[in-house]
């Protein structure tokens, strides 16, 4: 790995960190998912000044090319960061659902009250 191609690789983790903490900053980004995007940002710094760890682990896990080992890394925290999503997609359908249930039966007793009240 080239001494440029590290230091854009460490400028690129800076922008990113900024860009994370921007978005906490105006509230569009929750601090959960920020710590994920932290965390990326962090490994590219490590993986920059420590160039070597990538390869000593496609060895160690008896990869042949480098490459094969970064693509292998970026769709495993990919397919992590969908299942978090998928996860709080759910969640936030469910509490949805709760939410128009109990509007829905407010509504529907407010109308009996209304109609009881016309009555009498």
């Amino acid at each position: 790995m080239t001494i440029l191609l590290r230091i854009e690789m460490i400028l690129l983790a800076f922008f990113f960190i900024g860009m994370v903490l921007r978005a906490i900053k105006r509230k569009k980004l929750l601090l959960n998912y920020s710590l994920i995007w932290l965390l990326v940002s962090f490994i590219i710094v490590v993986v920059a000044v420590f160039p070597g760890i990538f390869a000593m682990l496609t060895h160690l896990i008896g990869m042949e090319a480098l490459s094969n080992f970064v693509f292998l890394i970026g769709i495993v925290v990919l397919m992590l960061f969908i299942f978090s999503l998928s996860i709080a997609v759910s969640n936030q359908t469910q509490r949805i659902k709760q939410i128009v249930q109990k509007v829905s039966i407010e509504n529907y007793l407010n109308r009996q009250k209304e109609k009881s009240d016309n009555q009498a």
